[in-house]
């Protein structure tokens, strides 16, 4: 659709780096590697907020199971459908990033990598954010006063766990994701995906 009447045309986006624990101390008990990995992602806002150095507000957006971060949020090949960047016109400040085992980030064994070890990762992203440290490709890194988490797919489930287990985030959006009440096609294709899983899956990403 056409952008609001005064969208904020300048928007700055630096590439970063948190370097993080696969641990899990949460309470969705399953198994990680308690290795150091990276996350690494996209940063995105209006120039002006890159250029005040004050405390700002940021949403961490969080992809699900199929594809990662910036496939999801940071589509570049069709205008319009890059978020962070949208949003930076409208003068809000986005991180996309790819979690564990996807694209740019670190890669875990997939059977030492779980929706807690998940959680736990975001809680200790959430916890650079505030302080500032993490790293970027150009510049300072900023520091932010609010910190909202935003999960789509199974970065929804990880994104509840975060927020009750270590209750630091400001605000959280769940889309596409349902504890109960799952869909026919779904529980259709669980059987078949487990059985998958199971006889090794997918050679993992490079």
């Amino acid at each position: 659709g056409a952008r609001p009447q005064g969208a904020i045309s300048s928007v700055v986006e630096r590439r970063v780096t948190f370097t993080v624990t696969n641990s899990n101390a949460t309470e969705a008990a399953c198994a990680s590697d308690g290795g150091t990995y990276e996350v690494r992602g996209i940063l995105a806002g209006p120039k002006s907020a890159f250029a005040s150095g004050k405390p700002q507000a940021v949403s961490l957006y969080l992809h699900g199971f199929s594809f990662g971060g910036k496939f999801l949020w940071s589509f570049k090949p069709v205008d319009g459908y890059d978020l962070p960047v949208e949003f930076a016109r409208r003068g809000h400040v986005s991180l996309a990033i790819d979690r564990l085992g996807y694209d740019d980030s670190g890669h875990p064994n997939g059977n030492l990598n779980c929706l807690g070890s998940g959680a736990d990762v975001v809680h200790q992203i959430v916890q650079d954010l505030r302080t500032g440290t993490y790293t970027v490709d150009a510049g300072a890194p900023l520091t932010f006063g609010q910190v909202f988490v935003v999960g789509h797919d199974t970065g929804g489930a990880v994104a509840e766990i975060e927020a009750y287990t270590y209750d630091d985030i400001d605000g959280l959006v769940v889309w596409g994701w349902a504890e109960q009440g799952f869909s026919q096609w779904v529980l259709d294709r669980y059987p078949e995906r487990i059985a998958f899983c199971a006889r090794g899956g997918e050679d993992a990403e490079s």
